[in-house]
């Protein structure tokens, strides 16, 4: 993977990791506390978005560190440890 600077990244599923308790834990958290999930990880499931949207790297990490606190992020496979990855920007 090239490498990420401080400009925009792309927030992406990684379809190679299978965590359901990950899935479930940020689905119910959209239906019972969707103000604190974050905006980009809302945009992210939103159908439109094709499993992949443009943010910054500061609206990303934070996203991410987000997402981490949640049940079943850690644990996948060697080649997706986690449900979601960052990508360079376009």
């Amino acid at each position: 993977m090239a490498e990420i600077g401080a400009g925009n990244v792309t927030l992406r599923v990684d379809y190679g990791n299978s965590s359901e308790a990950w899935w479930q834990a940020l689905w119910q958290r959209l239906e019972t506390e969707p103000g604190k999930v974050p905006e980009a990880l809302r945009r992210l499931v939103h159908p439109r978005s094709n499993d992949a949207i443009e943010v910054s790297l500061a609206e990303a990490r934070a996203a991410l560190d987000w997402a981490a606190a949640l049940p079943g992020w850690a644990g996948g496979p060697r080649h997706a440890p986690n449900p979601l990855r960052l990508e360079p920007g376009r």
